[in-house]
């Protein structure tokens, strides 16, 4: 007879549950531990090819196999910037501290960005190379982390061109815009948009420089687009998703440039506004008075 045919009963489903969960999210084997390959043969009766702890650790491996290639499918950039040496550490911190609560894998990465800003392995020991990439991290988690909640979210309301046609210039003048909340605007410090995108083609792209750069993010007919703005745009399209006016946010789009530039950003304008209708940025018009 096999030495686990006979197992003490689980005192209960709820403890059986507990005791296993918390086996699932360990790290390491289960037989590296003594006093967990004991505990096992409380709830796992073994077989004659495996131990009560080599039975649970087949789950363990699969919990932390299917998460990681959750986690791998949602963050292509994260995983090139950092390297497969940083992932695979990524993986074990993040799962250890903020392990799955919930069915739908979804939102198995929602923490990334806050976690990797407080990260051992990414904070500063002076050099260059680790402030880079602690950016490129920073900004490959932000931007694929609203690829996701773009991707998964509905669909904006036509913009309701004929309402703002029917508005006297003055009523325009003072009119605020409703920007679709599902448009991502991102501030970035290098142009990870382009780095996934050349990723996700199956190139082999060197990692981006850090530079500026201003991104709008969006859905159109079931498929996740990026926009690419002018500091000027970025600051427009915030200032109206902020609830200020057209006149308001203009104002603060032409902040600090010269004459010829604002020159510039008046003829640009009509224009962004023409892509953005089209593209569901913008959702309801409203005028003051």
């Amino acid at each position: 007879m096999a030495p686990y045919d006979q197992p003490t009963p689980p005192r209960s489903l709820l403890e059986a549950q507990q005791f296993l969960l918390a086996a699932f999210q360990r790290y390491s084997a289960l037989n590296d531990d003594p006093e967990l390959r004991e505990a096992c043969k409380q709830w796992v009766t073994g077989n004659d090819r495996l131990t009560p702890a080599e039975q649970v650790d087949i789950y363990r491996r699969q919990f932390w196999l299917r998460h990681e290639d959750c986690l791998a499918e949602d963050f292509p950039a994260l995983r090139a910037v950092l390297g497969e040496s940083l992932w695979d550490a990524f993986v074990r911190d993040y799962l250890t501290e903020i392990p799955p609560t919930a069915p739908n894998l979804r939102d198995l990465g929602a923490q990334a960005a806050q976690f990797l800003a407080r990260w051992r392995e990414l904070q500063s020991d002076g050099s260059t190379e680790r402030q880079t990439l602690r950016a490129l991290a920073l900004d490959a988690v932000t931007y694929e982390l609203a690829f996701v909640d773009v991707f998964d979210g509905a669909d904006p309301p036509p913009f309701p061109l004929a309402k703002l046609q029917a508005l006297s210039p003055e009523q325009v003048a003072r009119v605020r815009m409703q920007v679709n909340p599902l448009i991502k605007r991102m501030a970035l410090s290098s142009p990870m948009h382009l780095y996934r995108k050349a990723l996700r083609g199956g190139e082999s792209p060197e990692l981006p420089a850090l530079a500026p750069c201003f991104i709008a993010l969006f859905r159109k007919e079931l498929v996740v687009h990026f926009e690419e703005l002018t500091e000027p745009a970025f600051k427009l399209l915030g200032s109206l998703a902020n609830g200020q006016t057209l006149t308001e946010a203009c104002v603060v789009a032409a902040e600090g440039l010269d004459e010829a530039q604002q020159a510039e950003l008046s003829a640009q304008i009509g224009g962004w506004f023409e892509r953005w209708g089209g593209w569901g940025f913008l959702t309801d018009v409203q005028a003051d008075g």
